[in-house]
């Protein structure tokens, strides 16, 4: 299985969210979704930014 690795620099919160929706998604990316209740927001916006990271360079 081949891998394409990216480094993306996120703040100590956002990581915290990130590891919760990674978890979640059995740690495939395709499978993140956000998060419920209070931090639904936050991780909407974290999932935006996640996903145009990670949009290929032209």
């Amino acid at each position: 299985m081949s891998s394409n690795i990216q480094y993306i620099n996120f703040g100590p919160r956002h990581v915290r969210l990130l590891r919760e929706i990674l978890k979640r998604a059995g740690y495939i990316s395709e499978r993140m979704e956000p998060l419920a209740g209070p931090e639904r927001e936050a991780s909407l916006i974290l999932l935006r930014r996640f996903k145009h990271e990670l949009q290929p360079s032209r």
